[in-house]
């Protein structure tokens, strides 16, 4: 009887130890694949007349950082492509998330690329010049990064400045 109830415990102690855990991480792979679902559908939301793509900048965004989440890095290659073919106008936004996505893959050299395009586009962006700033100090490039840190500088300036 004893023993009986010793093996009951540890097999209560075993599936609290090692299936609650495992059921966390499969819930949360559920909602990624519900939120890439949710996202997809919302991006893909045909119209009854014109049988095109609606895009927005909210639904780019949000599939944009599912798939990076996930390092499916070709998916969201292939939605920037797509989002550049449909929406030329976005340019900017479109360079700035694939510099992240190749800077959090660590090609860096290839991010330092869509940064310095997305600076050539607009170049009032902070956010940008603080990534490049990242990836030349990862690359140990003292003259890109003194020529980045007076950039930030003058554009910190301006906007104080402006906010005068």
């Amino acid at each position: 009887m004893i023993n009986s109830f010793i093996l009951f415990r540890s097999y209560i102690i075993f599936v609290l130890l090692f299936l609650v855990p495992a059921s966390v991480l499969i819930t949360k792979q559920i909602y990624f694949l519900l939120e890439t679902n949710i996202s997809i559908y919302m991006l893909t939301n045909y119209s009854k007349n014109k049988q095109s793509i609606l895009l927005n900048d909210q639904s780019y965004i949000s599939l944009f950082n599912c798939y990076v989440k996930r390092r499916k890095i070709f998916l969201s290659i292939s939605l920037s492509e797509l989002y550049l073919f449909v929406c030329p106008s976005k340019r900017s936004l479109i360079y700035k998330s694939l510099g992240q996505c190749y800077q959090q893959n660590g090609f860096l050299y290839t991010a330092e690329y869509y940064y310095l395009l997305c600076v050539s586009l607009s170049n009032d962006s902070l956010i940008v010049l603080s990534s490049l700033l990242e990836i030349y100090t990862h690359l140990n490039n003292n003259d890109k990064i003194y020529f980045v840190k007076d950039k930030i500088a003058q554009l910190s300036s301006l906007n104080s400045f402006d906010a005068l």
